[in-house]
């Protein structure tokens, strides 16, 4: 397993695991999305989430 791809799932993971920063840990997804190369698609989702 990629070890960045490892610290990137556990702040993920410690970001969702609390209602607080559940947002906070989608944004990161979404950004992992962005690094993907589904950029657009991922910044329109992001939109819609800081929006709500």
């Amino acid at each position: 397993m990629n070890k960045d791809w490892s610290e990137k799932n556990k702040e993920f993971q410690k970001l969702i695991s609390k209602e607080t920063t559940f947002k906070d840990g989608i944004k990161v997804l979404l950004e992992w999305r962005a690094l993907d190369g589904d950029e657009e698609k991922s910044l329109k989702m992001l939109e819609e989430l800081i929006i709500k």
